[in-house]
């Protein structure tokens, strides 16, 4: 399998420095074992398609770089510091990405910054999404272990496919995300405040022992509006979600009980 590295940072000149501004399209191999996409400004798509290519529109040509080496391949687009974005408008700077079906890296690493990250049908064996400023949305996304560190701005993510870890790191926007199978099929665990963290609408109401979070075994009653922690239980034959903190509510809804007229 081939890496693929992907950075795309969207810059401005100085006052006196003139950058030239381009659109392109880039060939990439046709496999792939690792991916990493960075993006500090500017929107980036990412999508299924027949071959390997990242396609640029309005974007710093000096700050562009493709490479390929050893089943690696990195795509940056860096501005050299923050005076080079100054007064420049990144929202027309865009990248799109189209990776092959036959690509399933075994490492993703996908970095956005200030502008919009959509990606649709992306699959990988360790998938790690990193949110930014701006907004995130997931579709059709494939991974063994998918790990999102959210940001300020909404998170969206429909018909995720987990085959054994989903972490969140929550941020201070809200995410929502909906995967496939019923709630009843996943451990849920993790840091967080319960009253923000919602499974089929409803408030996340844990099953673990209280002395971790230092109450009573006789009569004790959950707080909802504190920080909370549940423990990992690894019960055999579940996934494992993990929720690391965050001021912002996360939505999990499992379309397996929606179906059913159900709810967690």
């Amino acid at each position: 399998m081939l890496p693929v590295v992907l950075l795309f940072l969207c810059a401005c000149g100085t006052q006196k420095q003139m950058v030239e501004m381009s659109s392109e399209v880039y060939e990439l191999p046709q496999k792939c074992e690792e991916l990493t996409v960075t993006a500090d400004v500017g929107s980036v798509f990412i999508q299924k398609g027949e071959k390997a290519e990242p396609k640029t529109e309005h974007v710093v040509s000096q700050w562009l770089t493709v490479t390929e080496e050893n089943d690696v391949v990195t795509v940056s687009y860096i501005p050299p510091d923050e005076e080079a974005v100054e007064g420049m408008e990144t929202d027309s700077h865009h990248l799109t990405l189209t990776l092959p079906e036959e690509w399933m890296p075994e490492k993703a690493a996908l970095t956005a910054g200030t502008g919009p990250f959509y990606m649709d049908g992306a699959e990988a064996k360790d998938l790690f999404l990193h949110q930014g400023t701006g907004q995130m949305m997931l579709k059709h996304v494939t991974a063994e272990n998918l790990e999102l560190e959210c940001g300020g701005d909404l998170a969206e993510g429909e018909h995720l496919q987990v085959v054994k870890n989903l972490t969140i790191h929550g941020g201070t926007g809200k995410i929502s995300l909906t995967m496939p199978e019923t709630a009843e099929d996943y451990d849920i665990s993790g840091s967080f405040f319960t009253r923000n963290v919602t499974v089929n609408g409803k408030t996340l109401k844990p099953e673990v022992s209280v002395e971790q979070n230092g109450g009573d075994l006789d009569s004790w009653e959950m707080d909802f509006d504190e920080d909370f922690t549940v423990p990992k239980q690894k019960t055999e034959g579940k996934k494992q979600i993990q929720i690391d903190g965050g001021t912002g509510e996360i939505a999990l809804t499992f379309a397996g009980n929606t179906e059913k007229g159900a709810t967690a």
